[in-house]
């Protein structure tokens, strides 16, 4: 979320969410858009002297091209956003991440699993999640006490 930064700032959460952030991740937020943000995101950090970072994002395959590319260590977490009951999205996340730990998995990049939040998963997304981390024996990582 580098090239959002600053956007839309002051406001509750829930308007910051549903009327700016949401709608601008709708239209930018494609692979080469992700890929771009995280070179960006990284070359701060680095200039900054940190050595490792924790993300929670989209496309988390392009920020472990980044991630390669810059040298640096990371722990990502493809995002989980998931309304729906029967937790389909969420399944289709958890497949996504045991793509992303065969292909990009090494001793800099490892990945988490990341449900966004307790209001935008499912009681069964949010526990499907978990029983995969615990299985996976990867870090849970999930907003769990946000600010109005």
């Amino acid at each position: 979320m580098s090239y959002l930064r600053g956007y839309a700032d002051d406001l509750p959460l829930e308007t910051w969410l549903q009327k700016y952030i949401w709608p601008a991740e709708n239209y930018f937020n494609k692979p080469d858009y992700i890929y771009d943000a995280s070179i960006h995101g990284i070359a701060e950090l680095i200039f900054n002297g940190i050595t490792c970072f924790n993300d929670m994002y989209f496309f988390e395959n392009k920020t472990a091209e980044a991630v390669r590319k810059m040298g640096i260590r990371a722990i990502l977490g493809e995002g989980i956003i998931d309304f729906d009951e029967e937790a389909k999205k969420t399944e289709k996340v958890l497949d996504t991440v045991e793509n992303h730990i065969k292909e990009y998995g090494d001793d800099k990049i490892n990945f988490s699993v990341s449900p966004h939040s307790i209001y935008t998963c499912t009681t069964k997304s949010l526990i499907k999640s978990s029983e995969f981390a615990k299985k996976n024996n990867l870090i849970y990582h999930i907003h769990l006490s946000e600010t109005e």
